[in-house]
């Protein structure tokens, strides 16, 4: 049986207390190292939202302005194509004295109204074309603008699981604060004994 009095029985040696604090600054001190690769990784994506953010911004405004454009530009044919249409009808209308002309003459003007009328489908057919195009464009740009708004959904979420992850090692940091003020104590008190 250990002759040793109670107290000396429950209190640490001196060598356990040691390695219980060596323990414990090696455990603070690969937290605090986490912490900085968190605080870093952090500060990174928040950079990465910064620049997303500057992004979908740019591609809104580029989305809008080609919209712009585009109205304007088939405005601007559309009227082209009513004026022209309707110079053509009045050349053709037969109460234009314009069209009563010689037999030789009409047929020169009803041939060259026809090849206008051709021009202007030809016209009218590739401004359809152009506006497939920029309608195509413009599915592009909305397809880029929800991929980057996932990413930045993406993101977030990441930066949510880091600020998650950093109040769990906040809180272990201040339980293990908490048990080396404790184990400090306990060792200030065995030296006093």
């Amino acid at each position: 049986m250990d002759q040793r009095p109670i107290q000396e029985l429950n209190t640490p040696s001196g060598d356990s207390i040691n390695a219980n604090n060596i323990s414990l600054r090696i455990n603070r001190q690969q937290v605090t190292d986490h912490m900085g690769v968190l605080i870093d990784e952090n500060s990174a994506l928040r950079q990465e939202n910064a620049n997303l953010f500057q992004q979908l911004d740019r591609l809104r405004l580029e989305i809008a302005q080609k919209q712009t454009n585009h109205d304007q530009l088939l405005q601007k044919s559309l009227c082209n194509l009513t004026i022209t249409n309707d110079e053509l009808t009045n050349q053709l209308n037969p109460f234009n004295p314009a069209c009563h002309l010689r037999d030789g003459m009409q047929n020169e003007r009803e041939i060259f109204c026809v090849l206008s009328v051709n021009d202007c489908r030809q016209e009218l057919s590739s401004l359809k074309k152009e506006n497939d195009n920029y309608k195509h464009e413009n599915d592009h740009l909305k397809q880029t603008l929800n991929n980057l708004q996932k990413d930045y959904d993406h993101v977030v979420q990441t930066l949510n699981d880091l600020q998650k992850e950093y109040n769990h090692i906040q809180k272990q940091l201040t339980h293990l604060q908490k048990e080396n003020d404790r184990d400090t104590e306990e060792n200030k008190h065995c030296k006093n004994i």
